[in-house]
């Protein structure tokens, strides 16, 4: 079991120097067909291709965005410090994901949105990612793990994970897979099942906690368009993971993360918060978990209410 410490901070709190116009463009394009495996350059059979969204040339010859060498992207926070900085060659990994649901608006109040599943503490996901295999997952969150049948708890396909963040902390178990490349675009876009997307372990896994829910059944939440970038802070010594989320109203969660082993928990958040005082960060700001606010979000679009 790994412990995660996370970090949150949403809407305008954090700022991408000279790329997040085209970035925050790029979102409300999504619908518009960016990652259907056309468009300049094509793209790789495993991963994403996108149409010129950065403002970068897209080379078909050598499937690589042509940059300049002084072109430095920066990951800041609400005061604008630089929390760490790389060259462009090494540009994140653009993550495209799926969220699957079974959501309907509470009687009366258009302001409360009911999901099915992430009220059972189940979260089902599938995700296309640059440069990287595709893959899906079952998750439960929270679970007390030595609850879980030990077949579960011993597979290789299962992860298990305590997320601390300020304020508290909660252990998921997650049921992961790999997707053929193809397989993700098709389902969503309503060429196949559901269930095509999860193997044999993961279907079971879900049964067993869907509360009767069938998969196939389930509403196509998405896309939200992510950045991803692992990065080392030289004064950490330890390497971290910054996800930027962007949602089509314009919103935007940024999550800073570092993994350890439940003994280094209390070590390592120590100097995790040392770390990121020192470049400016404020950890006082209210927490948002990322996917919750997916679900909320795109629960309410599909059923017309507010968010």
């Amino acid at each position: 079991m790994a412990v995660v410490l996370l970090l949150s901070s949403s809407d305008q709190a954090f700022h991408t120097e000279r790329c997040g116009r085209n970035l925050r463009n790029f979102c409300m394009e999504r619908s518009k067909g960016i990652f259907h495996g056309g468009g300049q350059g094509g793209g790789s059979r495993n991963s994403p291709s996108f149409t010129n969204p950065f403002g970068p040339q897209w080379v078909q010859r050598r499937r690589r965005l042509q940059v300049s060498d002084r072109d430095i992207r920066h990951l800041s926070c609400s005061w604008h410090q630089v929390v760490y900085q790389r060259a462009c060659q090494q540009l994140p990994s653009l993550v495209v994901s799926y969220f699957f649901e079974q959501p309907s608006s509470d009687t009366g109040d258009n302001s409360s949105h009911h999901l099915a599943l992430n009220d059972q503490g189940v979260v089902v996901r599938a995700r296309r990612v640059q440069g990287r295999n595709h893959d899906s997952v079952v998750k439960l969150r929270p679970v007390v793990p030595n609850m879980l049948p030990a077949k579960i708890r011993k597979s290789p396909n299962l992860v298990t994970e305590v997320d601390a963040m300020p304020g508290g902390f909660v252990c998921s178990a997650a049921m992961k897979g790999t997707v053929d490349p193809s397989l993700i675009r098709k389902v969503v876009g309503g060429g196949g099942a559901l269930h095509k997307l999860y193997s044999k372990e993961q279907r079971a896994f879900y049964a067993d906690h869907a509360g009767g829910i069938d998969l196939d059944s389930l509403n196509v939440l998405g896309p939200i368009t992510l950045l991803k970038l692992k990065f080392s802070p030289k004064e950490l010594g330890r390497r971290m993971v910054a996800e930027a989320w962007f949602y089509p109203d314009g919103s935007r969660i940024l999550e800073l993360s570092t993994k350890c082993t439940p003994s280094e928990a209390f070590q390592v958040a120590a100097e995790t918060k040392a770390c990121l005082t020192g470049r400016g960060v404020d950890l006082t700001g209210e927490q948002q978990t990322k996917t919750s606010t997916a679900l909320k979000f795109f629960s309410a679009e599909l059923t017309g209410t507010t968010p």
